[in-house]
């Protein structure tokens, strides 16, 4: 339908092509893992081996290949998909274009900054709702210091 295939997503900066391929060398491990014969036949009888099916996911993979699908790799020394968007040194585009830093694209800062979510911090026992606020320090449950850093202007856990 003439959509983007490459456009980079998730705190982990994933193309659709590398979810995918992610998933479907995750579910061939597994099945190659629990679901030989040795593994099947120790089962006990009230236990049930069930085969992943992937063959959708591999539907996919072709159809992501065919319209042009890479994987970004934007974690690696060399990315396949530049922050400015351009594949490979090609024409920069702004659908594909992500923030790599530690406050970038689809960070926690990045969610807080939209204005969509909220931040909470306990008070006195109570979850209350609180302002987005670069230089704040509040203190979670577990007893840790969630801080902003005014420089970055991200959540850190300290």
């Amino acid at each position: 339908a003439g959509a983007e295939p490459n456009v980079v997503a998730t705190e982990y900066l994933l193309t659709p092509y590398e979810w995918v391929t992610a998933k479907v060398r995750y579910e061939e491990e597994r099945d190659r893992r629990l679901n030989d014969f040795d593994q099947v036949n120790r089962l006990d009888d009230t236990c049930l081996a069930i085969r992943p099916d992937i063959k959708p996911f591999k539907q996919v993979l072709q159809v992501l290949e065919k319209n042009g699908g890479v994987e970004a790799k934007a974690f690696s020394n060399n990315p396949k998909i530049k922050p400015d968007g351009s594949i490979d040194g090609k024409q920069p585009s702004e659908l594909r274009s992500y923030k790599l830093s530690p406050d970038g694209s689809y960070t926690t800062a990045h969610y807080l900054r939209s204005g969509k979510f909220d931040l909470l911090k306990y008070e006195d026992g109570r979850l209350v709702e609180c302002d987005y606020v670069i230089t704040s320090e509040f203190s979670s449950r577990s007893g840790h210091n969630l801080v902003t850093v005014p420089s970055a202007d991200l959540l850190q856990i300290s």
